[in-house]
């Protein structure tokens, strides 16, 4: 059966209580490790576990976050209410038995499809490949949860796999299957480098979704008007199309395998929504790329360009459902479906890569940026610094449209607070001397440290020479900033006169009288040190 794209889990499993990272404190009660969330028989997330004490015995504990990503890949609709620690799990199966959950306290309150059905305990921890505190559930708790919902679920602690099926008789999504619409036909296709499923047989404007051969949603597309349309850039595998029209699913189409795809980058898009203004970023593309935003009906959105790191923006982006297509000269890439309830919370995401270069994070902070991370992250900040006629500024790239940006010396102390623009930008003017990093924050998210930036706003010390033409001795004074202030002294200390820079950076004193002189130079309210003496004679 036809699977639904749900609504996820984001940034309301996040429970931030620092404005600065910090190191994730040793918990000597607490064993931690690697764990595998299979569902049916496909590795979906490896997320850390934990293994802790419930109050009566140990028992391993799994973020909420990977469940509710296993819930939503299976056709349920699944939102986390961390300030209310409500679990909402939404579902059109009928006839649940819902008494065979246990009527138990806990902080934590489970309601499906909308009536409070049972509470337990969820913990807090932070997680160690992001250093966030993440909400995590007993993993005993889940198997009363998931018999109810109609799934099977086991644990291996041997070798820490979580599986998950979903029985061939259970549909969670309640989609009839017709049996008179015809399946569409179904043929890998080819160009540039890019390996393509071309679908046709379809009905005008059909929702057609691309399955693997364990049933797991690949793609969503539509069909145009002749009855066709193509998924860009497939992996290896085994796959089949089902269409829907008029709210009913046609039989499988025929099979087709996928040996090799020599252009295997695949888009990955993720949505949230900054100062109520939706948006969906598209990453992990390649640079200065043309990206077109469909919406799954087919329906043209927009268009943009990706930047230098593969990355691009789509703002005021209305509810529903959309993927991109990039346009490669090795073939057309397409991204997976995504999503965007307004009225929600939360949004269904695809986590983005990162794709922008490494950068240095403050030695007085410990971060860590996790490859996998286990709830919504935004990306680093980017500082770039602008020097104009010794007047240094900060420009702050690559943060969340209309989000705070938060601007730090090096030991920590806040220079700053500012809010980036609707293009996610922001500039900090007349800087003093320093090193600075930034964190920006957007709908209760906060990102780890940028790069760090070093400014030197001493000025440099000015240069001083002797000219002699015909015996009229002039002093020229180079080696300082455009337009600044240089003050000549005597050997005494006293001021013998005080003149302006030309725009090349130099000054000069015609007819000087004999003695010993010595120059400072004074840019943007910052004075210089001392030049070396020169002695006219």
């Amino acid at each position: 059966m036809m699977k639904r794209i749900g609504i996820g889990m984001t940034s309301a499993i996040i429970l931030l209580n620092t404005v600065l990272p910090v190191a994730m404190a040793a918990t000597t009660s607490n064993r931690w490790f690697k764990m595998a969330i299979n569902e049916n028989a496909t590795i979906i997330s490896t997320p850390y576990g934990v293994a802790q004490s419930d109050g009566t015995a140990v028992t391993t504990y799994v973020p909420v976050y990977y469940v509710n990503q296993a819930l939503t890949r299976l056709g349920y609709k699944v939102t986390w209410n961390g300030a209310t620690k409500t679990w909402a799990i939404v579902t059109t199966q009928t006839s649940l038995d819902l008494s065979a959950l246990p009527a138990s306290t806990g902080n934590t309150t489970i309601t499906v499809n909308g009536t409070v059905v049972t509470k337990l305990n969820t913990v807090v921890e932070r997680d160690p490949s992001s250093n966030i505190n993440t909400t995590y559930v007993p993993i005993y708790f889940l198997g009363t949860l998931f018999k109810v919902l109609g799934l099977s679920q086991k644990w291996n602690g041997t070798t820490a796999t979580w599986s998950i099926t979903l029985p061939t008789t259970t549909t969670t999504t309640g989609t009839p299957v017709s049996s008179t619409l015809k399946p569409p036909t179904i043929a890998v296709s080819q160009k540039g480098a890019s390996k393509d499923i071309s679908v046709s047989g379809a009905a005008n404007g059909a929702i057609l979704t691309l399955y693997n051969s364990n049933g797991d949603e690949v793609l969503t597309a539509s069909a145009s008007t002749d009855g066709t349309t193509t998924f860009y850039n497939v992996g290896v595998g085994t796959y089949y199309v089902i269409e829907q029209t008029n709210g009913v699913n046609s039989k499988n189409s025929n099979e087709v395998t996928i040996s090799t795809n020599a252009n295997t980058v695949i888009p990955s898009l993720y949505t949230n929504s900054s100062n109520g203004i939706w948006y969906i970023l598209v990453n992990n593309a390649m640079p200065n790329a043309s990206v077109t935003l469909y919406s799954t009906d087919g329906t043209v959105v927009t268009s943009s360009v990706t930047d230098q790191y593969g990355i691009a923006y789509f703002y005021n982006v209305n509810m529903g459902s959309y993927y991109v297509i990039v346009k490669s000269t090795s073939g057309n890439l397409q991204s997976s479906a995504i999503t965007v309830n307004q009225d929600s919370t939360t949004t269904s995401t695809t986590t983005p890569t990162t794709t922008a270069p490494a950068t240095t994070t403050p030695s007085t902070t410990t971060t860590t940026t996790p490859a996998t991370p286990p709830t919504t992250k935004i990306s680093a900040p980017l500082l770039t610094l602008n020097d104009s006629s010794g007047v240094y500024s900060l420009t702050i790239t690559r943060a969340n449209p209309y989000a705070t940006i938060t601007l730090y010396t090096s030991s920590g102390s806040l220079y700053t607070t500012l809010s980036a623009s609707s293009a996610g930008t922001a500039i900090v003017n007349s800087l003093s001397s320093g090193t600075y990093y930034a964190i920006q924050k957007a709908n209760g998210v906060q990102s780890v440290a940028s790069n760090s930036i070093t400014v030197n706003t001493t000025p440099t010390v000015p240069t001083l020479s002797v000219d002699n033409y015909n015996g009229v001795y002039t002093l020229v004074i180079t080696n300082v900033e455009p337009y600044a202030t240089v003050t000549v002294y005597t050997l005494s200390g006293s001021t013998y006169t005080t003149l302006t820079a030309n725009a090349s950076g130099m000054a000069s004193v015609g007819s000087i009288a004999a003695g010993t002189f010595y120059a400072v130079q004074t840019a943007n309210g910052v004075q210089s040190a001392v030049s070396q003496a020169v002695t006219v004679a």
